[in-house]
């Protein structure tokens, strides 16, 4: 295992956790206090810490959702669970979204890194880091917009059932047979 200087993860993913709680709060049109949205972004900067310990997958992955509703009631509090769940579903999106790009940009750096209980430790610039999480913050804020101005109306919403042993979820899906593309131009 590379070598892991906890100052430099702490800071990392204070910085870039920030920058996510940012974007889940433009995409779900959340008000919120800066203050807070640091207060969120601690959380998760601390909790990169279980990279130090061995879980095994099921518990790493419990940890994760445990962690992901503490960032988020530290960062926009709580009002009822509908929106707690709205609000993490946004985070791991944004996050997903986030660890692709960087992905990306880092595999063409060729640089280094570890991963470890969920937790990706990358040899990367602090420049580098400040640049790609710039870019994720306006490619994620683009999505955001171009969402935004999709005209959702319910014409365009079907139920569905998602079924898997014996147990079903209903829900809303978009439907798209690729007519409703609009020129966001």
């Amino acid at each position: 295992m590379r070598t892991i200087y906890v100052d430099i993860l702490i800071c990392i993913n204070l910085f870039v956790n920030y920058f996510l709680l940012l974007a889940v709060a433009g995409i779900t049109k959340t008000q919120f206090n800066r203050f807070r949205l640091a207060l969120g972004a601690l959380v998760g900067a601390l909790s990169s810490l279980t990279i130090l310990i061995d879980l095994s997958n099921v518990l790493s992955f419990a940890l994760r959702i445990a962690i992901s509703a503490a960032i988020i009631l530290c960062a926009f509090g709580y009002k009822n669970i509908r929106l707690l769940l709205r609000r993490i579903t946004v985070f791991f999106a944004v996050t997903f979204i986030f660890a692709a790009i960087m992905l990306a940009l880092f595999s063409l750096q060729g640089g280094g890194g570890t991963v470890k209980n969920s937790v990706v430790y990358l040899d990367i610039s602090p420049l580098m880091l400040i640049a790609a999480s710039l870019i994720c913050y306006v490619i994620v804020g683009l999505f955001s917009r171009i969402l935004k101005h999709c005209n959702l109306q319910k014409k365009h919403l079907c139920p569905i059932i998602i079924e898997t042993d014996n147990r079903s979820v209903s829900l809303n899906a978009l439907c798209d047979t690729g007519n409703f593309l609009t020129e966001t131009f």
